[in-house]
């Protein structure tokens, strides 16, 4: 589902699936964003 993470089982980077063409049967991967903590900064 686009918008999803998925984490690789070999290595656990995580990635975001970006889009999905079932026709072709590919999907499209981007790496991850690393959300940081702002304590309300």
């Amino acid at each position: 589902m686009p918008g999803e993470i998925i984490a690789c089982p070999d290595c656990g980077t995580e990635y975001e699936v970006v889009s999905i063409d079932p026709e072709a049967g590919e999907v499209e991967l981007k790496p991850a964003e690393e959300v940081g903590e702002d304590w309300g900064e």
